[in-house]
């Protein structure tokens, strides 16, 4: 990599940074692109040199959080030899960055509220969710299904993802009275009472 495209990730990095202090904070109609640029220390060239707009850096921000969930869920799911191992190291990777980055959560929603009235963005908001649900079902279908009434790997995903979000988004409102942690034990309920992890 040349010192050239080196700054040019840097300079990337920090705007999606504060693109996503700025969305977090304000939600994405309020804020404007001089802004996003201003709390990055950029001119607003700066930010249209490498995003078409604020619509793509609102992409590329989601793109950046859920992808880097995959990447880092794949490394710990394959630390372990169990099905409850690599459950517990799933749920507590999503305990981390709902601790540590509660504003990655707002994001999602963000989008997904501004995404419902724009059918393009929706789509890739879709895809991207079912890129995600897709590593869970993965994970239901490493092992043999416990019994005859097994639920498909694809429905237990869709149970798992939903759950875990609904948590982090009671959890964010009432830190006290929902712990994130009980995430990894309602994982595993999900997936025991699917029939895809045993008693």
């Amino acid at each position: 990599m040349t010192k050239r495209q080196q700054r040019q990730q840097e300079t990337r990095a920090a705007l999606l940074d504060a693109a996503e202090t700025c969305f977090a904070a304000r939600g994405y109609d309020a804020v404007s692109v001089p802004e996003i640029a201003k709390e990055a220390g950029y001119t607003t060239g700066a930010v249209y040199s490498n995003f078409s707009g604020k619509e793509e850096l609102f992409l590329a921000l989601m793109e950046r959080a859920m992808g880097g969930q995959a990447a880092r869920r794949a490394e710990v799911v394959a630390l372990e030899d169990t099905g409850e191992g690599r459950l517990r190291q799933v749920a507590r990777l999503w305990i981390d960055v709902v601790r540590e980055r509660p504003e990655a959560m707002v994001l999602i929603i963000e989008f997904w509220s501004y995404s419902r009235r724009d059918p393009a963005l929706r789509q890739r908001f879709a895809e991207r969710m079912a890129q995600t649900r897709a590593g869970l079902a993965a994970l239901a279908a490493m092992a043999p299904p416990v019994g005859a009434d097994a639920a498909p790997p694809e429905e237990v995903a869709m149970a798992a993802y939903a759950m875990a979000h609904g948590l982090a988004i009671h959890h964010i409102a009432d830190p006290e009275g929902v712990p994130i942690e009980v995430v990894e034990s309602a994982l595993l309920w999900v997936f025991r009472g699917a029939g895809h992890l045993p008693d």
